[in-house]
């Protein structure tokens, strides 16, 4: 049975980061701006459907692993994109009353979400990678 609800949009996504950083957005929650990566489509947090496209944005710590987060995300209604960057997708999105982005400018779709309470991080993995990485 799918868990998802339909009227929300709701997708299972994958979000890179570090273990600090990961245990600290389990503890405190996501937050919006002020944040290393992540402003290709402007301020929002970063998502995306493949492990492998997130897995570039975790780098590997002092035991080798890298850190992800499996989230719940409510996209609601998406704008969507289809350049490989635009620094104001989330102020046209918010201007449509857009609720998220959705980037589609290659084989990996990102989801940018406008607002934190739209991604529940439901797990924290830990993966060891062997080998290369197909991101794109």
């Amino acid at each position: 049975e799918n868990s998802l609800e339909d009227t929300l949009n709701e997708y299972v996504l994958w979000h890179g980061t570090t273990h600090r950083s990961a245990q600290a957005i389990v503890r405190s929650d996501f937050q919006v701006g002020g944040v290393k990566h992540g402003s290709r489509f402007g301020r929002g947090i970063y998502l995306a459907e493949r492990v492998s496209k997130s897995l570039d944005y975790a780098p590997v710590d002092e035991l080798g692993l890298h850190t992800v987060l499996l989230c719940r995300a409510c996209c609601g209604k998406m704008h969507k994109i289809s350049r490989k960057e635009d620094l104001q997708a989330h102020r046209v999105a918010q201007d449509e009353g857009k609720h998220s982005i959705i980037a589609c400018p290659g084989a990996n779709r990102e989801f940018i979400m406008i607002h934190k309470e739209q991604v529940y991080p439901e797990f924290i993995l830990r993966i060891r990678v062997k080998g290369l990485i197909d991101t794109e």
